[in-house]
């Protein structure tokens, strides 16, 4: 794992957006509709991504309608995001379920038996 290749995409709310949103070959333009971003910020992303090993552009010599794939480094990136947002949701849930005071009783004794 690359920890500075994480923490360049965590530091940016629209990076962390970008990445999360490839599922396949993806356009700039369609990135740009999945997101609601301006494409010129999609365009430097991409291009970012690229020069540090997260993407890959498919066909560098077109000058439209450029298709860009997850390299294996952006890969697991993508899977570490991800895996934190389910940590992120569970948190949540359980947070919810302590608040009602039944559900505390009930898991309060369930770990104290």
């Amino acid at each position: 794992m690359e920890w500075e290749l994480l923490s360049f995409v965590k530091r940016s709310k629209q990076r962390i957006q970008i990445l999360m949103s490839f599922k396949s070959s993806e356009t700039p333009s369609e990135i740009a509709k999945r997101t609601n971003l301006a494409p010129s910020h999609i365009t430097r992303t991409l291009k970012e991504f690229v020069k540090m090993g997260l993407l890959k552009c498919e066909n560098p010599k077109d000058k439209i309608g450029k298709l860009y794939t997850l390299t294996e480094k952006g890969q697991e990136i993508q899977d570490i995001l991800k895996g934190g947002e389910i940590a992120d949701v569970m948190a949540l849930i359980l947070l919810k379920l302590l608040s009602c005071k039944c559900l505390f009783h009930l898991f309060f004794q369930i770990i104290c038996n």
